[in-house]
């Protein structure tokens, strides 16, 4: 957001939803370059959480600034996967619409998501096999399929 308002493209509308996060306002006035910054601006955040949580971890060596820099570590890194409705996936449809039309476009998005899930499905599901508790990979990538799934929907 600080990044729209900064180019001067206010969003008009902000929805939540169970598998994204909708923010709605006039790109068009934006370059490619300033498009990348705000899709990125999420995921980049994370990571800057993350190197000052490890900083003040070796700093403190107090063991929540380590789990804080753990897990904003994964979300920054999960957020950039070239999947449907994350933001990695938005850098790719920026990059590739600019150069291909829509349709082969978003046809490349959809099997680059598949070629991203099915390994994580797989693991998910071997891990769950292994250690008959630890679910959480097989969730994430349900979700990944979900968001898949009613991007397409829409």
């Amino acid at each position: 957001l600080l990044f729209l308002y900064k180019f001067g493209a206010s969003p008009s509308r902000i929805s939540l939803k169970l598998s994204d996060v909708c923010i709605v306002s006039d790109f068009t006035a934006l370059s490619l370059n300033q498009e990348l910054m705000v899709v990125a601006a999420g995921p980049l955040a994370n990571l800057l959480l993350s190197a000052i949580s490890f900083i003040m971890y070796w700093c403190y060596n107090v063991t929540l600034f380590l789990q804080l820099c753990i897990t904003s570590l994964c979300i920054g890194i999960f957020n950039l996967l070239p999947v449907r409705t994350l933001d990695g996936e938005q850098m790719l449809s920026l990059l590739l619409l600019r150069k291909i039309d829509d349709k082969a476009g978003n046809l490349i998005i959809n099997i680059v998501s598949i070629i991203i899930i099915l390994p994580v499905a797989t693991a998910g599901f071997l891990l769950l096999l292994s250690n008959k508790h630890n679910y959480t990979l097989l969730i994430v990538a349900a979700y990944l399929v979900f968001t898949v799934i009613s991007k397409e929907m829409r």
